[in-house]
């Protein structure tokens, strides 16, 4: 028997997914006692088109017979649990896998806590391939007016810097929203290429404006510089070091977007460019307006608003 200990994070890494295959294909393969009536059984939880079952099925799908068991049949299945001639057990359409144990209010809870496309992975055993687009148009929710502050209002800033300053660079995006009940309301978004000068003044009179108890910047790039001097301008900042690509921090916070947790004004002036990047990733042609979005929903806030036990000036973001 051949374990593999991974977190389903782990499967949005093309290189952790490829040791896997690799292991299973180079080391695996070669160790059956008997490798003329040896068998190889693998039992794993779906978690991306490529991971190690869907390896196998793409290179040598004759060389498998898959069973697979979704949470909810989404086609009739007729499973033989035996050697008799009647021994089958048929699975309908919407039949749940085990009700006593995850019922469908269950099921739906968790289809709104993950992400529709985690669930459809984890639970139903089909992973939605990567480069399909990840935030769809009706899972955001619309205001025309804020809710009435309330003690868990909490206004905060989310930076991210062009890697080099200048006008031919990247774009550098701030996002400011407003975290209130556990809902995200997206107030402002400041988008341009600025040379440095006018990206820090930028940075210090915007933080005047909306006053955000916290400001998260990206310590990379221009952003370490920032930070030193938003810090010099007595703001509260927070150095982000994220821990994964664009794609996989963007799918980690889509479960936020699909239970109804983020809200867009009906109407800006920034609004059709922001949604035409954010629904169009991974394939826009920038992601800048995406990474301040995402870094912003990826940081923890206590149901209180800031955390003092967490006020550490340098953090790293899921």
């Amino acid at each position: 028997m051949f374990g593999y200990r991974s977190k389903p994070i782990d499967a949005l890494s093309d290189p952790k997914r490829e040791r896997v295959n690799d292991t299973f294909n180079h080391t695996l393969r070669s160790r059956l006692n008997d490798q003329k009536t040896g068998a190889i059984i693998v039992v794993m939880q779906r978690l991306h088109p490529n991971d190690l079952t869907g390896s196998l099925l793409r290179d040598s799908p004759e060389e498998w017979t898959v069973l697979g068991f979704p949470a909810i049949a989404e086609q009739e299945q007729t499973i033989r649990i035996g050697d008799g001639k009647d021994d089958y057990h048929v699975r309908r359409v919407g039949d749940l896998l085990h009700a006593e144990r995850q019922p469908q209010d269950v099921l739906d809870s968790l289809r709104v806590q993950l992400g529709p496309h985690i669930f459809a992975a984890q639970y139903q055993q089909a992973p939605v391939p990567v480069d399909g687009l990840m935030i769809e148009r009706q899972w955001i929710q619309r205001y025309d007016r804020l809710p009435e502050r309330d003690p868990s209002s909490f206004i905060f800033q989310s930076w991210d810097t062009a890697i080099k300053d200048g006008d031919q660079n990247d774009f550098s995006v701030c996002v400011t929203l407003l975290y209130q009940n556990n809902k995200y309301y997206l107030l402002h978004v400041l988008r341009g290429r600025f040379n440095y000068p006018k990206l820090e003044e930028l940075a210090i009179s915007h933080a005047r404006a909306y006053q955000p108890k916290m400001v998260l910047v990206e310590d990379a790039g221009i952003g370490a510089a920032l930070i030193n001097e938003l810090k010099k301008a007595g703001l509260s900042v927070v150095a982000v070091n994220p821990l994964h690509d664009k794609r996989t921090r963007m799918s980690i916070q889509t479960p936020k977007f699909a239970s109804g947790q983020v809200f867009f004004p009906t109407e800006a002036p920034w609004l059709a460019d922001l949604e035409a990047e954010l629904f169009a990733f991974p394939n826009s042609l920038h992601d800048d307006q995406v990474d301040s979005i995402s870094q912003a929903l990826a940081h923890k806030i206590s149901e209180y608003g800031w955390d003092e036990k967490s006020l550490c000036r340098t953090c790293a973001v899921d």
